[in-house]
């Protein structure tokens, strides 16, 4: 596909007597490659995996600066697009660990890898000042930006409240079984 614009005349093009002097003006701008139609289609797919994760996504630029989020993360943090993209990730991470993250954050950028943030207990920052326990995966996307990272969130509440529950009703039942058997 050739795209014109005002300018010499198009090549090979014949547009008759009588054609409007503009159309005789075009000269070709460039090419629209099928390769580009395709990476255009494959960002729209990207796009619509993000939007459509059971898990809030955000991606990350190196610096850290928020690049995209889906509605999941906007229902987990209370922000709108508008108010997240451009801003910093450590908006969404609690004051009393963004220090500790800037040192993780240069150390992921060193070995950047798939990875499961667990072994501790992690929690985010909602825009009314709230945290809430989750669960963070990274992974590594390049992209013709630069470097980028995908955080995937969970939001991890009920599980948390299910644990406690489970461990206070284990507690009960071993009090109740210890009273039973002093009888």
């Amino acid at each position: 596909v050739q795209v014109y614009s005002a300018g010499s005349a198009a090549p090979d093009l014949d547009f008759g007597e009588g054609a409007p002097a503009e159309w005789l003006t075009l000269h070709q701008v460039g090419e629209l490659q099928p390769r580009d139609g395709a990476l255009l289609e494959s960002e729209e797919r990207f796009r619509l995996v993000v939007e459509s994760a059971p898990n809030g996504m955000v991606m990350v630029d190196g610096r850290g600066t928020i690049a995209l989020v889906n509605s999941k993360v906007e229902e987990y943090f209370g922000y709108t697009r508008n108010e997240l993209v451009g801003e910093s990730i450590e908006l969404l991470i609690p004051q009393q660990y963004r220090s500790q993250h800037r040192n993780y954050q240069t150390m992921y950028q060193v070995v950047p890898a798939v990875r499961l943030m667990s072994g501790r207990d992690l929690s985010a920052r909602r825009k009314d000042g709230t945290e809430f326990p989750v669960e963070i995966g990274l992974n590594p996307v390049t992209t013709k930006e630069g470097n980028m990272v995908l955080c995937s969130i969970v939001d991890i509440t009920r599980r948390k409240l299910d644990e406690e529950q489970k461990q206070t009703l284990a507690s009960e039942l071993v009090q109740t079984e210890e009273r039973e058997r002093r009888r």
